[in-house]
């Protein structure tokens, strides 16, 4: 299971040597491009999104969009070369036309699901757009970001079908990576717990 540095827990002043850290230990940076309406905080804008990805050199690039209107951003996502994006798409009408619309760009596609979605009417509509997801294992919202075992389960249940590449996302701290690390999660993206204390994180997880 690969760990995914997500650069909306680092040092903003820093990053350029945050940056530098993920690639060196992780080779694999993920970012969160929120706009403030389908989730209430805002991370990376476009612009900057661009630059990190030009600046980082790590193999794997992961994009987390969560916005009112994914198609908006097609073609600045485009140009960022991510090897996968993610897209909040449960709040869309035809999401199967936006999955259609990225994939058609070239873009490796992969659908987040949360909570709400867990339980929605259109839930087997969204499985069968992709295989790639990422699970929100803790709520947006939440400022202590509470890992929900809940989503564990959910996650755990989707990789059954070995067809698809489920990744983890929020609350994840390092015994809880350390449990699922043989587990088929494919890779967990870890923010506090990469860069609170990096030190620590390189003794725990690092690659080298």
């Amino acid at each position: 299971m690969r760990i995914s540095p997500s650069l909306a827990s680092a040092d903003l002043l820093h990053m350029a040597e945050e940056i530098e850290f993920a690639d060196r230990y992780f080779n694999e940076i993920h970012l969160d491009i929120e706009d403030g309406v389908v989730v209430s905080g805002i991370t990376f804008g476009i612009k900057m999104c661009r630059r990190i990805c030009e600046y980082s050199h790590s193999s794997v690039k992961s994009i987390h969009l969560e916005v009112l209107n994914p198609m908006d951003y097609l073609t600045e996502i485009q140009s960022c070369q991510p090897t996968i994006v993610f897209i909040q798409l449960s709040h869309l009408k035809h999401p199967d036309r936006v999955v259609n619309a990225f994939k058609k760009a070239g873009l490796r596609v992969g659908i987040s699901l949360n909570a709400v979605d867990r339980t929605s009417e259109h839930l087997a509509e969204l499985l069968n757009l992709t295989d790639y997801f990422l699970i929100a294992t803790a709520f947006p919202e939440d400022p202590k970001q509470k890992y929900q075992k809940v989503m564990e389960e959910f996650a755990l249940q989707l990789a059954e079908n070995h067809e698809r590449k489920i990744w983890i996302d929020g609350g994840a701290t390092a015994e809880i990576i350390h449990r699922l690390s043989h587990s088929p999660i494919a890779a967990v993206v870890a923010g506090r717990a990469v860069f609170e204390d990096k030190d620590q994180a390189v003794r725990q997880f690092c690659l080298e």
